[in-house]
């Protein structure tokens, strides 16, 4: 069961890494020209790197983003494959409706959880790159806090994903939610 629900998510999953690791490469990388030419424009009051780190990735930009993976990687269950017809393979394996369910919660909740720790651990170890520091044990915490409050966007994906049997329904309705929310 967990290799089934591995397979159904694994290219959201990828998808999802590959966009916060690139958001996380670009926040880092491009630093010290931002931070200098903001440093120029208000020297009376200088911006420090971890305060950068802080208000662009963490706080903005790299937990909205996760927040949408962290949705992106609820998404499907049943109901999404009774409308792409594969749905009768799945009820025909030996095991309840709710066993399926809390295998894939499961494995969704993993997977949001290291979506938000690595992401958040590229940045002390990009920050050498550019010649700064970041201290790997903030960073963790932050991805961990980060991952831990994300349960109820991984728990509103999963019900919109029992609710609505379309395709593109329950992204669409969630996606419209929680931009809402966030902006």
């Amino acid at each position: 069961m967990l290799w089934k629900a591995w397979q159904e998510s694994r290219g959201r999953f990828v998808s999802a890494q590959v966009l916060l690791a690139m958001l996380v490469m670009y926040a880092v990388l491009t630093s010290p020209g931002f931070l200098a030419r903001y440093n120029a424009r208000f020297a009376e009051k200088p911006l420090i790197y971890s305060v950068y780190v802080w208000s662009g990735l963490f706080h903005y930009a790299l937990q909205g983003l996760w927040v949408l993976a962290a949705f992106v990687v609820a998404l499907g269950g049943l109901a999404r494959e009774k409308t792409t017809g594969v749905a009768l393979f799945t009820l025909g394996l030996p095991v309840r409706r709710l066993q399926l369910f809390l295998v894939r919660a499961a494995v969704a909740w993993v997977e949001s959880i290291v979506l938000g720790l690595v992401s958040a651990l590229l940045i002390p170890l990009l920050s050498r790159v550019v010649g700064e520091s970041y201290s790997l044990g903030q960073a963790a915490v932050f991805g961990l806090l980060m991952s831990t409050a994300g349960v109820v966007i991984l728990a509103f994906g999963l019900l919109l994903s029992e609710i609505f049997e379309g395709e593109f329904t329950a992204p669409v309705v969630g996606l419209c939610a929680l931009s809402a929310v966030f902006l």
